[in-house]
């Protein structure tokens, strides 16, 4: 019983893939915030622009 407690605590197959799912949270979490962050300033660009044109 020892030996699979032992065996199981040295087992690292699935740490890869808690890394990997942490990178992506990570990197989501950025570019969600950046995107959030910048959006009022896109929404003002594309307002200017809209209105630059005439309205018939």
């Amino acid at each position: 019983m020892l030996h699979c407690f032992i065996r199981f605590f040295k087992d690292e197959n699935g740490a890869t893939a808690v890394e990997y799912g942490l990178i992506v949270g990570v990197i989501s979490a950025a570019i969600i915030g950046g995107a959030t962050a910048i959006s009022g300033n896109i929404n003002t660009v594309f307002q200017f622009l809209a209105d630059a044109f005439p309205n018939n």
